[in-house]
């Protein structure tokens, strides 16, 4: 079997290496890489070689497309991307043999839906199935949704199972049981410990994170950086199920982690992220969490004292990796 996980960032690797973790029955080699592919590596996974040679499309995102906080729509950040994914396809088609594969998995793996390869046995796992065109610039909003049309398309066209494991949404011909969780999620509860400051996988939220954690500092709050921006482990379930509270980019496995395990937390969305946008809208207005805007980093310390002293009461989040590795299985 074949896992190809997206290298946007570490919550596609972190979610996927959870339901690897239940699939006793698979033997599993991964296609990846940038972080995605380290953290795989700390943790013993089996690596296919072509990994290495691929672009790590978490740091375009965090480098070029991300800036100050806000996603930019020049087209030079955007081309960079595409030529990425087109060049990761390629190597895909010269180098990885998909019809020798039982089963590829591919969470959003986009360079599968651009590749001349097709799996023999596939699912497709996602987070989102709509662009949320409404939130983009309005004469770009016809294209948006044009291309959200084509990426669902080109799924249903490549792939047997199409699995959507986001927090919001819905489309024709995808499977939506509910969330995909991490083993953060899951490890056992400790004693209380620092607050964690999780700027993912991407160094997107670098310059925030520094910022962030120069406040705490002044203020006295005892506080760790994970991540691409901090310490980087393969192994982050102790470190955020002992934390006292959470600052965390709007990413869906961060988001997941903190409603599974009812932490405190301040979430921070990316401007014109549609995703993050999306994703945070379910913490708003809810006990024990804050949204504040990435940009607005200097404000993170006040709602995290305030945070710290409320009860949190989290969206509900459905775990359903058994029911998900369930139905893997019955691919086969």
């Amino acid at each position: 079997m074949l896992i190809a996980s997206s290298s946007v960032g570490l919550g596609h690797v972190a979610r996927d290496l959870h339901l690897r973790h239940m699939m006793d029955w698979a033997d599993v080699e991964w296609l990846t890489s940038g972080n995605a592919l380290r953290f795989l590596e700390e943790n013993g996974e089996a690596v296919h070689e072509a990994s290495r040679r691929m672009r790590c499309l978490g740091d375009i995102i965090g480098g070029s497309l991300i800036r100050n906080c806000a996603v930019t729509l020049a087209p030079g950040p955007l081309m960079e991307l595409y030529s990425a994914v087109k060049s990761n396809a390629r190597i895909v088609d010269g180098s990885v043999d998909l019809e020798s594969y039982d089963l590829v998995i591919a969470d959003e793996f986009w360079e599968l839906l651009l590749s001349e390869r097709v799996p023999r046995r596939g699912a497709f796992i996602t987070d989102f199935v709509d662009l949320s065109p409404r939130l983009w610039w309005a004469p770009v909003r016809p294209a948006i949704a044009r291309l959200g049309d084509a990426i669902r398309a080109r799924a249903l066209e490549r792939f047997d199972l199409r699995i959507h494991v986001g927090m919001w949404g819905d489309a024709a011909g995808f499977w939506h049981p509910g969330q995909l969780i991490t083993d953060a999620a899951v490890a056992a509860p400790t004693q209380r410990g620092p607050v964690v400051v999780n700027m993912g996988g991407t160094p997107a939220g670098c310059a925030v994170a520094k910022n962030i954690s120069s406040d705490l500092t002044k203020r006295g709050i005892d506080h760790l950086v994970i991540g691409a921006c901090g310490e980087l482990t393969g192994n982050p379930g102790p470190l955020i199920s002992r934390s006292s509270a959470l600052v965390t980019l709007a990413g869906y496995s961060s988001l997941v982690e903190v409603a599974i395990i009812k932490k405190p937390a301040v979430v921070l969305p990316v401007r014109r992220h549609f995703e993050h946008v999306e994703n945070s809208r379910a913490f708003e207005g809810r006990s024990g969490y804050r949204v504040v805007q990435c940009s607005r980093g200097v404000e993170v310390a006040e709602e995290l004292l305030e945070v710290l002293r409320e009860d949190p009461d989290p969206p509900s989040v459905i775990d359903v990796t058994s029911e998900i590795e369930d139905a893997l299985r019955g691919l086969l």
